[in-house]
């Protein structure tokens, strides 16, 4: 994206304007939409349950088996469990309308678009960069369980980083404007 001027992305901002203004719009279905948006804390959800298993079995000292271990999710190990699931419903709410706005745009239209597929991409890099750190913490927390609760805490991290990146992304590009004058148009579908 280094390689590109502001007359490519205002070429680019014009292409999407018009392609909205020519009536070729696309209305996602809400099942789509929010198995897009609820992908990330279902991820994350497994990790959880990944870091009581770890936890369970690396830090207990007593007989460790199935039945140990269900005693202690329902006794100990929901707490972390029951945060991710709770982050990740407030996740899925907050990205539904993002993926709404993205999802919105036709697929070929996407494809062409130079700034979509950079805001895209740094949005896929930001997320991937957060699934990372939350594997290491559910292997991490053999160690200690303090690890367990990263998890939760990441993805509530990762709400507000991921928007603050492509909002700083837009910025940068100096497409805000125009940006927010596709959304509009998009609500008012």
């Amino acid at each position: 994206m280094s390689n590109l001027t502001a007359e490519s992305v205002n070429a680019d901002i014009a292409f999407l304007t018009d392609s909205f203004q020519s009536g070729h719009r696309h209305i996602p279905s809400f099942s789509n939409i929010l198995k897009k948006s609820a992908t990330i804390p279902l991820i994350s959800l497994v990790l959880s349950l990944i870091s009581t298993i770890t936890t369970y079995f690396f830090t207990s000292y007593s007989a460790t088996s199935v039945a140990g271990y269900i005693e202690f999710l329902f006794n100990e190990g929901w707490v972390i469990v029951g945060a991710t699931a709770v982050v990740g419903l407030i996740f899925t709410l907050l990205m539904y309308n993002n993926f709404l706005t993205y999802m919105a745009v036709p697929n070929e239209i996407r494809g062409k678009s130079l700034v979509i597929n950079h805001l895209k991409s740094v949005a896929r890099r930001t997320v991937i960069f957060f699934l990372f750190l939350m594997v290491v913490s559910s292997l991490l927390a053999a160690l200690t369980p303090w690890f367990a609760g990263a998890i939760p805490l990441l993805l509530f991290i990762m709400m507000f980083v991921v928007n603050l990146v492509v909002g700083a992304e837009i910025n940068r590009l100096g497409a805000g404007l125009a940006l927010e004058k596709i959304s509009k148009l998009i609500n008012k579908i």
